[in-house]
């Protein structure tokens, strides 16, 4: 066996004079002639003292480069289409792609935006980067046509190296494509504030499917945040399913909240399922958001700058 430098030094000392702490050892004779002073260190402390100089040269060799290149991380991060008021599931090969090395651990997480939340969601909102087919999905919550954007961060570990954690962004595009069946879909009218609207009814909301061996089942949804914002829904219980011919003749309607400028638009978001009769099976599953119409409210515009502020000077 080969030792080092110091590995030597222990052996050489521990074998050519005794150790102060070694009891019952018979101390190996000593010439007589004058021997120059020297300091009486025992071998522990020797030991002990290399340990500690082994310790400092393992620090100080080349460790692993824990500063991963995080564009090489990713293979693939394509814009996600979705239709409108639908789901989709991700290709974990052909929309989102992350290079993970064996032995690696690497995970996504999904964060939490509330302005970008009322239009739809990625679940589950944890998942591994080498996530399987079948398991994240994007649902649309039935908003207008556009482009959403989900705020992802990556955690990566290298082995024992500490983690790197590195934000990016999914695009989500949503098309418009007719809805198969939410076949009349039409805005409730409130003629005054804090009054109430028309009545959700056929004249406003149909829906088309087979009556004899489908059943429909619609909902207005409780997990869009902040939807309606001025109002609320009356002649409803929150966040149950009723059968979609009952639905439309239990004069359910909007009844907005007074406000000092309130806005002229609010939404009421809803979801419909048609299951087969017979297996109950899922055939079909749309989100849709009803647009409510208040006559005294006022225009929403986006924010303008004003030219005097503009031109203020901030001490």
């Amino acid at each position: 066996m080969a030792y080092g430098i110091y590995e030597r030094a222990v052996i050489q000392c521990c074998c050519s004079r005794p150790c102060s702490h070694d009891r019952g050892r018979l101390p190996i004779s000593r010439p007589t002639t004058h021997q120059p002073h020297r300091h009486n260190y025992s071998c522990y402390s020797i030991f002990a003292t290399t340990l500690q100089l082994l310790a400092v040269m393992v620090l100080l060799l080349p460790v692993a480069d824990c500063n991963i290149d995080t564009d090489a991380l990713f293979i693939r991060n394509n814009e996600i289409r979705v239709s409108q008021g639908r789901s989709k599931f991700l290709d974990p090969t052909g929309d989102i792609n992350i290079r993970v090395h064996r032995g690696d651990t690497c995970n996504i997480y999904v964060i939490h935006d509330a302005a970008t939340g009322r239009f739809g969601r990625l679940t589950p909102t944890e998942f591994p980067c080498k996530f399987d087919a079948g398991v994240v999905m994007y649902q649309h919550f039935g908003g207008p046509a556009g482009v959403q954007y989900i705020k992802l961060q990556l955690v990566y570990q290298s082995g024992s190296s500490e983690l790197k954690a590195v934000p990016f962004v999914l695009t989500i595009r949503i098309d418009e494509i007719p809805y198969q069946v939410v076949s009349r879909l039409l805005p409730l009218d409130v003629l005054r504030l804090s009054g109430y609207s028309n009545a959700i009814d056929s004249a406003v909301l149909e829906f088309n499917y087979n009556h004899e061996t489908e059943e429909c089942l619609v909902a207005i949804l409780n997990i869009v945040p902040g939807l309606p914002m001025y109002g609320t829904v009356a002649n409803y219980t929150s966040g149950a399913y009723m059968d979609c011919y009952v639905f439309v003749l239990s004069d359910i309607r909007y009844l907005h909240w007074q406000d000092s400028r309130p806005p002229n638009r609010d939404i009421i978001p809803l979801l419909v399922e048609v299951r087969d009769m017979r297996t109950g099976s899922l055939r079909f599953k749309e989100f849709f958001q009803m647009t409510v119409r208040v006559r005294e409210g006022v225009e929403n515009t986006p924010p303008r700058v004003s030219a005097v502020s503009m031109l203020e000077v901030q001490p």
